[in-house]
């Protein structure tokens, strides 16, 4: 099959779906300020033992206001 064939088909199956459907995109009740984890393995000298550190960071104007005025 040549590629122009391959390309038509492909945009027929993907013309073919009804995409009037509604996609969940969320709510608006959840308003807790994003955060961002990021996690740290440190291997030890005993096999299977490993030390993990997180770390989180918060944007938080409210309690930045409230912390440095």
């Amino acid at each position: 099959m040549d590629n122009e064939k391959i390309l038509n088909e492909f945009f027929n199956i993907i013309n073919a779906e009804d995409w009037s459907e509604d996609v969940f995109v969320g709510t608006q009740e959840d308003t807790k300020p994003p955060t961002t984890t990021q996690f740290i393995t440190i291997p030890t000298p005993h096999p299977h033992f490993f030390i993990n550190l997180t770390f989180e960071y918060e944007y938080n104007p409210t309690l930045g206001d409230d912390l440095y005025g």
